[in-house]
């Protein structure tokens, strides 16, 4: 039997043991081999209490199995019904889970990769769901050997060569009766899809494997080729999407989205959507998951969390710096107006002013300019929608006297009359 064990001399490695044949034959190969490789084991089991009985009689074992084979283990119990989210299946809140408490224990330091007992099939049951739902070519590249620090030691390995191993070195394991209900999608496609499959090409889960090799080596082309169209500024991540070849578009999107943390449930369909708005010439937002949105701005797409509007009211009172909307706006006295293209202010029209986001109704006065509405001013700007309800403004009343970021209003600029000036600054 082939263990895949690239990745894990020096480490320490913890199984995920679920105490089925899979994991219990993963967690023996590798005790063989530790030594030999030069890493170090331990395991980890999740019990999610499904089962009641059986859970709790599968952690047991768990826990005498790794006494007997003197290998460290971490249990964590839980009651899935009070982590299910609505809408989601049981599996997906069973996964959620399992990933959210492995991801914990590798912060902790309890661990330095985590090994999953994915082996042959589950690839080929992973994949067929995927083109089932609809999925392109990172899809199709299915369960990796490697990916972060989770290691699939026996993804090459068959079910027959687990079952054989499992024989031959007399191992005991635990049955989980679920995995014969096939209302569960991935039972259905293993119990009552792969086997008729089998029959007519006995070979398909190499021949599945392959694809994914092989779809995985192109994807991982594009994607390095797809980060050329992504920056992050911040907590922003833009996408230059003009005359962007289509497949590099959608994984730069994808790609944005990672940056800002979201690494799972961008769907085709998301991407589609976002996609279908580029062909609209108004600015447009859109509302994606994770409380995450997606913003049209010129040539470039903005992909990130919105910041709550900061209702916040600041007297001003001089000379200082003044926090609002994430912003910190410095007001410093200056004896004349050198630096190009600053933003300076006659003093005297600070008095009674205050520092705040915009109002429905607010007015502005450009430089040189006439009075209008500052929604109107914010368009003709081309200021992004993302930013216009956290931007700092300098107000008297519902009279916007600065736009911050941007412009003083004609109505308070300097003139040969102005005996001090503030010079406004934004960090």
């Amino acid at each position: 039997m082939k263990i895949d064990t690239t990745h894990l001399s020096g480490k320490v490695v913890a199984v995920a043991l679920s105490g089925g044949v899979d994991s219990v034959v993963l967690l023996h190969s590798l005790l063989s081999l530790k030594d030999t490789v030069g890493f170090e084991l331990k395991a980890i089991h999740i019990e999610h209490g499904i089962r009641p009985v059986d859970s709790v009689e599968d952690m047991q074992f768990c826990i005498s199995l790794c006494d007997e084979w003197n290998i460290p283990l971490t249990c964590k119990q839980f009651e899935i019904g009070q982590y299910r989210h609505l809408g989601d299946t049981l599996e997906q809140s069973a996964r959620e889970l399992r990933y959210s408490c492995f991801e914990q224990l590798l912060e902790e330091g309890y661990c330095d990769l985590i090994a999953t007992a994915h082996h042959l099939a589950d690839n080929s049951e992973t994949v067929l769901m995927r083109i089932f739902r609809g999925t392109g070519i990172s899809g199709l590249g299915g369960i990796a050997p490697m990916r972060d620090r989770y290691v699939r030691p026996l993804i090459d390995v068959s079910k027959e060569e687990i079952i054989s191993y499992a024989k031959d070195n007399s191992l005991s394991y635990r049955e989980d009766y679920t995995n014969l209900d096939t209302s569960y999608t991935r039972n259905f496609i293993r119990q009552e899809v792969l086997p008729l499959i089998r029959e007519r090409y006995p070979q398909v889960d190499e021949s599945i494997r392959r694809l994914s090799i092989s779809s995985s080596q192109d994807d991982e082309y594009l994607v390095d080729v797809a980060r050329g169209l992504v920056r992050s500024e911040g907590e922003v991540a833009f996408v230059l999407y003009k005359g962007a070849p289509l497949p590099l578009l959608k994984r730069a999107i994808r790609l944005a989205f990672e940056s800002i943390g979201v690494r799972v449930d961008i769907e085709d369909r998301h991407l589609s959507i976002i996609l279908d708005a580029l062909r609209d010439p108004r600015p447009i937002t859109l509302d994606m998951p994770y409380m995450t949105k997606v913003s049209i701005e010129g040539d470039r797409l903005a992909v990130y969390r919105p910041t709550p509007k900061d209702e916040t009211v600041v007297n001003l009172s001089g000379e200082g710096i003044y926090h609002i909307g994430g912003y910190r706006v410095v007001l410093s006295k200056v004896e004349s107006m050198l630096v190009k293209g600053a933003l300076y202010i006659d003093a005297q029209y600070l008095e009674g002013a205050t520092l705040r986001t915009r109002r429905d109704g607010d007015v502005f006065t450009p430089f040189g300019s006439g009075r209008k509405k500052l929604k109107d001013y914010l368009i003709d700007k081309k200021i992004p929608l993302r930013i216009r309800d956290n931007l700092p403004l300098i107000t008297l009343g519902g009279e916007v006297l600065v736009v911050t970021t941007h412009e003083i209003s004609d109505t308070v600029k300097v003139t040969e009359n102005t005996t001090t000036i503030y010079r406004i600054q934004i960090l």
